[in-house]
């Protein structure tokens, strides 16, 4: 706390630290003055992994934005540059988790955090420098060219860069009536999944089975039924249409997966 004026001439820097998963103002470190005067080549350095410090990236409370003051004044004159940005207590970088911007107004300065979203995540993961360039990983590129886009694999939890058209949805014939298996990435909290019936290709498609939000997918219409196994992040799941393949009543019958955010 200084009790007047404050002035960052250019090259020095302010170190501001973060001790916990936290936005809690005991968490970090923070600076009140009066008037506050920033020359540029002024930089703020973020800290992550100080002695005794338990911030770890991977923790539930970095799945959300998260917003710090840094400095509060009565008046706030010129602009900080962000400086160097460490990794957390056990050395991950936050640059694989998310991004970290200066805001800066009349009389504060805060570090703002954004996570990554499901999606922006899995790009990274299986695109690496290109995980942001949409001729490549964009939804509805097929770079492998086995049938499925992008946004299907992210949906499935397959491969977008091997060529296997053995991991798109399976229909066959089980307990009498049509079923479809396919797999489901459980991360990928940004999508619907949707299993839709129909009579005919060109007819009204029905749902009989959704997943929203990564939750389990779940009947939507009386005599469907649907199964999920698998532990982990990938799950094995089997959908039952709701008429017998001998229903008079419905002699041809289809079912598809459609995928949407």
């Amino acid at each position: 706390t200084v009790g007047g004026a404050l002035a960052y001439a250019s090259g020095s820097r302010l170190q501001w630290t973060l001790v916990a998963n936290s936005d809690a103002s005991g968490a970090a470190s923070r600076v009140a003055a009066g008037n506050v005067t920033v020359t540029p080549g002024a930089r703020i350095d973020v800290r992550f992994n100080a002695a005794g410090g338990a911030v770890g990236f991977t923790d539930a409370f970095w799945s959300r934005q998260r917003t710090w003051t840094v400095i509060n004044a009565s008046t706030r004159a010129g602009s900080f540059s962000l400086g160097t940005v460490s990794g957390d207590s056990a050395g991950r970088p936050l640059s694989d988790f998310g991004t970290l911007e200066l805001r800066q107004v009349v009389a504060s300065v805060t570090l703002v955090f954004t996570p990554y979203t499901p999606a922006e995540l899995w790009r990274r993961a299986w695109f690496g420098v290109d995980w942001n360039n949409p001729a490549i990983s964009g939804d509805a590129v097929d770079g492998d060219k086995d049938g499925l886009s992008n946004l299907l694999e992210y949906a499935l939890g397959t491969d977008p860069n091997a060529c296997d058209p053995r991991v798109a949805p399976q229909v066959a014939t089980g307990e009498g009536k049509l079923q479809i298996t396919f797999t489901r990435n459980a991360a990928a909290s940004d999508l619907i999944l949707s299993v839709l019936a129909a009579d005919d290709l060109a007819g009204t498609w029905t749902g009989i089975a959704r997943s929203a939000g990564g939750a389990p997918f779940e009947t939507t219409v009386t005599g469907a039924a649907v199964s999920e196994q698998g532990s982990g992040e990938l799950k094995a799941v089997k959908a039952t249409d709701i008429y017998l393949i001998v229903d008079p009543a419905h002699p041809k019958r289809f079912l598809r997966l459609a995928v949407s955010r």
